[in-house]
């Protein structure tokens, strides 16, 4: 599932203040946006996340699942804000924005994919987009940290260090989300979904294949 971050900090935003014109005084947005937010992503969830009354909107029980992962993908957006202000220079670049709220998802897939590629041309094939498109919102998430993400040598591009920490926190963020949706699954009652295995390369080659074997069996 591809999540809007703009819906995620409305929703985000609802919760902490307890009502969509609070909440949109607090994220800068108008309050139609952070409503429409909110119902957008309870239909990509098929869940209801808020009770609407005349006193403001309350988290259902899912609501509180989703919030609580929700939360936890925004702090690694804010630990990535937090990176990129130690590193930029904020004298000869003006303040850094409100990195955590301004960013995108559609950047974050853009640079993790370039890395992962090495080129953009071969993760605009991988993300099944242009080459202008993915290019041009690499180079708007570098305009918007104010560093150098990647330096071009010949037809391959090499990350910087803050670029691959950049993606990492961003991979951190969607796999948040992710088990939110896992959670929420399994909150109606569906317990099947994915689960990742990290393993060194002695015990993936021996180990694991042998304790997996015996616990399916």
């Amino acid at each position: 599932m591809d999540f809007k971050l703009r819906r995620v900090h409305a929703v985000l935003a609802v919760h902490e203040t307890g009502s969509a014109l609070a909440a949109a005084a607090r994220i800068h947005m108008s309050q139609p946006a952070v409503t429409a937010a909110v119902s957008a992503l309870e239909r990509d969830l098929s869940a209801i996340l808020f009770t609407r009354s005349n006193t403001g909107m309350t988290a259902t029980g899912a609501g509180r699942i989703f919030c609580a992962r929700g939360a936890a993908a925004v702090a690694h957006l804010k630990a990535a804000e937090a990176m990129i202000r130690a590193r930029r220079n904020p004298a000869a670049q003006g303040p850094a924005p409100v990195l955590h709220r301004l960013i995108g998802e559609g950047q974050l897939r853009a640079l993790s994919a370039v890395i992962e590629a090495g080129g953009f041309s071969s993760a605009a094939r991988r993300l099944g987009l242009s080459q202008p498109s993915v290019y041009r919102a690499a180079k708007e998430l570098a305009a918007l940290c104010g560093l150098p993400l990647w330096e071009s040598r010949g037809a391959s591009v090499v990350p910087t260090p803050e670029a691959r920490e950049l993606a990492r926190l961003g991979r951190l963020c969607f796999a948040e989300l992710a088990s939110a949706v896992d959670e929420l699954r399994e909150h109606e009652g569906v317990t099947d979904g994915r689960l990742n295995i990290g393993a060194l390369p002695l015990a993936r080659s021996q180990w694991l294949p042998d304790a997996l074997a015996a616990i399916l069996k």
